[in-house]
């Protein structure tokens, strides 16, 4: 019985051995992967400046960016702000503090309870600027 809790024991130390070996190599790698993806980012980047400052040759540029799997496109972060006026024919009898609850974000009026609606657009306002 001794012999096999010795066994155990052996067979124990040499499997967290082996754990640790691999936590190890597992570490070694996320590293690399992180110093790699660094690398990508400022590759993109450089890629990206040189797109903005039209300094290069594009199609050079462009192949090496196919290469690299970097997307040409760029995120803006855009706020319209409309400004709009109309008229609602309701029946009598309606309460009117539920008209605001009808329309919503995309400018559409749900019609409900027998209401129109007509809305003119008077001002639109775009504001458009790059995320980065």
């Amino acid at each position: 019985m001794s012999e096999t809790l010795n066994r155990l024991h052996i067979d124990n130390q040499v499997l967290d051995a082996e754990i640790h070996r691999l936590k190890v190599m597992n570490e070694r790698q996320e590293n690399r992967l992180i110093a790699f993806k660094q690398k990508l980012d400022n590759a993109k980047t450089i890629i990206h400046q040189a797109f903005a400052d039209e300094d290069f040759d594009k199609e050079v540029v462009s192949h090496i960016a196919a290469a690299l799997d970097i997307e040409m496109t760029r995120e803006y972060d855009v706020q319209v702000t409309v400004t709009f006026n109309g008229s609602v024919i309701a029946p009598l009898g309606f309460d009117v503090e539920k008209i605001e609850s009808f329309l919503n974000p995309e400018l559409l009026t749900d019609y409900r309870d027998g209401i129109e609606g007509s809305f003119e657009t008077e001002d639109v306002s775009v504001d458009i600027r790059p995320m980065d």
